[in-house]
C-alpha cells in the first residue's frame, strides 16, 4: 500500500494535468461575462440509439484527433491544445450550471457531467500522455510500438462506447425521476 502512495506522475502527466487545470479554470472563469440568465436543459423525448451517437461521437472526435496528432512529429503541441480545449469546455460547462442556479448549479452539474469527470478525464489524461510520448519519439520507434500505439486508440474507443452506455443508462434513470 505504501508502495502505491509513492508513485509520482511522469513530467508529461504532469504538464497535462496542469493543462487541464488551466483550461477548467479558464472555462470556468470565461463565464464571468456571461449575463445572468437561467439556462434550462431541453428535455425533448430522443431515442437511446441517438443519446447514444451523441455522447459516442462528441467525444471521439476529440480522442482520435488526439491520437492522430500523436503520429505527427510536432504533434505534442496540437495535442496539449486539445487537451486544454476538452477541459476548456468541461469548465465553460460548470460555469455557465454556477451561472445559472449558483449553489443548485454544482448539483446540476455534477448530475449531468460526474461520468465524464471519472471516465473522460482520465481517458484524456492516458490519451494525451500516450500521444505526446509517441509524438516526441514516434518516428524512431514505430516500427516497434506502432501496434501498439494504435491498440491504445482500440482502448480508448471501447472506454467511450462504455461511456456513451453509461450515458444512455443514466438518461434513463434521471428520466424516471
Amino acid at each position: 500500500m505504501k508502495k502505491f502512495f509513492q508513485i509520482r506522475p511522469t513530467k508529461t502527466v504532469l504538464s497535462i494535468i496542469i493543462t487541464i487545470i488551466i483550461g477548467f479554470l479558464i472555462g470556468i472563469f470565461s463565464t464571468n461575462t456571461l449575463p445572468k440568465t437561467v439556462y434550462e436543459i431541453d428535455e425533448e423525448k430522443k431515442s437511446y440509439v441517438q443519446i447514444f451517437l451523441n455522447s459516442f461521437s462528441l467525444n471521439y472526435w476529440y480522442f482520435f484527433v488526439l491520437w492522430f496528432f500523436g503520429m505527427i512529429p510536432f504533434g505534442f503541441c496540437l495535442s496539449y491544445f486539445i487537451t486544454f480545449f476538452k477541459s476548456f469546455m468541461i469548465g465553460v460547462t460548470l460555469g455557465v450550471c454556477l451561472k445559472s442556479s449558483a449553489m443548485f448549479g454544482i448539483m446540476q452539474f455534477i448530475t449531468y457531467a460526474i461520468l465524464e469527470g471519472i471516465i473522460i478525464l482520465p481517458t484524456l489524461i492516458y490519451l494525451a500522455n500516450k500521444s505526446i510520448k509517441f509524438s516526441i519519439n514516434g518516428r524512431r520507434t514505430f516500427n516497434d510500438t506502432g501496434q501498439k500505439y494504435f491498440n491504445v486508440l482500440v482502448r480508448v474507443t471501447i472506454v467511450i462506447m462504455i461511456y456513451a452506455l453509461l450515458i444512455c443508462l443514466k438518461m434513463t434513470f434521471l428520466e424516471v425521476q
